[in-house]
């Protein structure tokens, strides 16, 4: 549900499978900077703030990772961790929702 409308209506499986790309988490030491700094990178399709994470959806995880930490390396923005993982409910939500607010 989104703002009074039913968005999608299936098994969890099938609703984080509609998530397009692949998940990188990292935790960089200045998260805001680091988001903006990587947000219009080639391949990059999303960036969500998860805590002290940024989750980092991609088209390519094994080809954008390396790149990913160069750029933030280059800005002077350490991590402390870079891995890949499969989003949650909690990421396929709010993609779901950014995809709706697009397409208005």
């Amino acid at each position: 549900m989104f703002e009074g409308s039913v968005i999608v209506c299936d098994t969890p499986a099938y609703i984080k499978g509609l998530v397009e790309g692949e998940l990188l988490e990292l935790r960089p030491d200045r998260l805001r900077e680091a988001s903006r700094v990587i947000e219009n990178l080639p391949g990059v399709l999303e960036v969500q703030t998860y805590g002290d994470l940024l989750h980092v959806f991609v088209d390519d995880a094994t080809r954008r990772a390396p790149t990913i930490q160069e750029t933030l390396s280059g800005a002077g923005i350490a991590i402390q961790g870079l891995r890949q993982t499969r989003p949650r409910m909690e990421e396929a939500f709010i993609s779901l929702i950014r995809k709706r607010r697009e397409e208005r």
